[in-house]
């Protein structure tokens, strides 16, 4: 019902109850129709304050319930365990897999032992486990000697170990053999097998540890490049052993760069390694560390790494007792390089002393600073070979390969990280050729410049005695030296086809040191065949005559 000077404006609704809204000639006011017909009661007029009120009711009371519902929602979602977090790279210890055989000995109680050594010597860097080795004839090193590495990979074939390590331990009488050998997975490395002899029975899982240690190769993440410079983090960096010495990296130790190769679902695909290159250790931080880049190539880690390929290094250690070293050129097939002088520097030459106080007040020292202190000399032998034995105190070791005083090569290398290695260097017979045959040129315009010489001394002796009739033989032995142009032409009889065989190889270096030979060898040939020099001493000689001739004729 609708008083007079009263209209309807709207409708609202809430929680299903419908309010219209009046107009009249007073305060606006409410009404709740008591039907769905629209009708409303004159009792149920409500004012505007009252109706703000039950919106603010109304508010508090929803808000209330959603409030309620999101902690209801909330409470039904479990939080994350910490467990269920991957653990960091730097605080995931390497995951180690022993296998011990043994013959005449208890197993169960050298497993306790070995747990035992590894707690107080590696600690939290390696998570272990001890198994026990099956499968090999005898306990001992000759049962592992036989092992390729298809073997290994047979053998240990569960991805999720870093590290594997087969012990034997063997009986003879009083003398116990320990023999190791350790698997890499990631990098597809056998190790050679490692032995030692003990007396003493308690001394055998001390012992093992340290044969394991010896074989075990640590890695590090190449993280950023600036030319040689490099900044690494040291997986199980965060980790600690329980003995000092088990530290995974000194300053100054070598590691090897490799480039891994993931697919999308990161699995490694393939894997590629550096030649003649290594990072060397610098400096240490906790889990990071600063090193420097040594490589006989110009720039092995230059450019930016895409998203599934990882720059990575493992430790290279002198696990060999010595290596074998070839000298071959790079052309197929090979060919051995026999009598290549080989020189083996702990470092690069540093460069001399720029201060001039300095170089006059010790000279000598100024000098010697330049070189490093011990330089050693060695040959290859007829099969282009020579041995590199491991050098306490100093894991690398800079190869300088000479022809003749020539360098072909330059290159940092580790004795005993591998057996055998072999160093492909750029084919220098062509440029050896060209130079003997200039040694035979430049030996026959020694003689014919002495020769010439001595007949313009013999000429000017017999004028001034006038003695023309020597003068004038001597005269014409001399015209019949040869010319400067014959030597210009047997030069380029052998420059041309010496730089044409250069190029059908591709060897630019090859092409560029026989154009500087061959220039040497012109400029002398320019500086003693000189035609304008001997056509001055030939006319001196004429001149001489016609005097004499004048004088006698007066």
């Amino acid at each position: 019902m609708m008083r007079a000077g009263q209209r309807a404006w709207s409708w609202a609704s809430r929680g299903g109850t419908s309010l219209r809204f009046w107009e009249g000639r007073g305060f606006p006011t409410f009404a709740t129709p008591v039907e769905d017909s629209g009708t409303c009661h004159p009792a149920q007029f409500i004012s505007l304050p009252s109706f703000l009120m039950l919106l603010v009711i109304v508010a508090i009371t929803g808000g209330s319930v959603r409030a309620q519902e999101a902690i209801v929602a909330t409470e039904s979602i479990t939080p994350p365990s910490l467990i269920d977090l991957p653990t960091p790279l730097e605080s995931r210890p390497y995951i180690v897999r022993m296998l011990v055989a043994t013959d005449s000995v208890d197993s169960s109680a050298i497993s306790q032992q070995l747990a035992f050594a590894l707690d107080r010597s590696v600690g939290g860097l390696w998570r272990s486990t001890i198994h026990e080795l099956t499968g090999l004839s005898r306990a001992d090193s000759s049962g592992l000697g036989r092992w390729q590495a298809e073997d290994a990979r047979q053998k240990f074939a569960d991805e999720e170990v870093d590290f594997w390590f087969a012990v034997t331990v063997h009986d003879h009488g009083p003398r116990r053999e320990i023999a190791v050998r350790a698997w890499q997975p990631k990098f597809e490395w056998l190790s050679p097998v490692h032995s030692a002899d003990i007396f003493e029975p308690r001394e055998t899982a001390g012992r093992i540890v340290q044969l394991c240690w010896g074989l075990f190769r640590p890695e590090i993440r190449i993280e950023e490049v600036d030319q040689n410079a490099v900044r690494v983090r040291i997986p199980a960096g965060d980790l600690q052993p329980a003995d000092p010495a088990y530290r995974l990296f000194q300053p100054g130790d070598c590691l090897i760069p490799w480039l891994m190769y993931y697919d999308r679902q990161h699995v490694l695909q393939r894997r590629q390694e550096l030649p003649w290159s290594y990072i060397r250790v610098d400096e240490i931080t906790g889990p990071l560390a600063k090193g420097v880049v040594l490589s006989g190539l110009r720039t092995p880690l230059a450019g930016k790494t895409r998203g599934r390929i990882e720059k990575v290094a493992v430790a290279s250690r002198a696990v060999f007792p010595e290596t074998t070293i070839q000298i071959s050129v790079q052309n197929q097939p090979s060919r051995q390089l026999a009598g290549y002088r080989l020189e083996l520097r702990p470092k690069l030459p540093e460069p001399k002393l720029a201060d001039e106080e300095n170089k006059k007040a010790d000279p000598k020292e100024s000098e010697t600073a330049a070189e490093p202190a011990e330089i050693r000399t060695v040959l290859t032998d007829r099969l282009g070979q020579t041995t590199l034995l491991p050098i306490a105190g100093q894991p690398l070791t800079w190869v300088y390969v000479y022809s003749g005083d020539l360098l072909l090569a330059r290159v940092p290398f580790v004795p005993g990280s591998l057996p055998f290695q072999r160093l492909e260097v750029p084919d220098d017979s062509v440029r050896l050729l060209v130079e003997g045959q200039l040694q035979v040129l430049q030996s026959e315009l020694i003689n014919l410049v002495a020769e010439r010489n001595t007949l313009i001394a013999a000429a000017r002796a017999a004028s001034k005695k006038n003695d023309w009739q020597r003068m004038t033989a001597l005269r014409t032995q001399l015209d019949s030296v040869p010319t400067k142009q014959v030597f210009v032409e047997r030069l380029a009889g052998i420059r041309v086809p010496a730089v044409a065989a250069a190029k059908a190889r591709r060897d630019r270096n090859g092409q560029v040191r026989i154009e500087r030979l061959c220039q040497d060898v012109n400029e002398l040939i320019d500086r003693y065949l000189d035609l304008d020099k001997l056509q001055l001493i030939k006319d001196d000689l004429e001149e001489l005559q016609k005097a004499a001739k004048s004088d006698d004729a007066m």
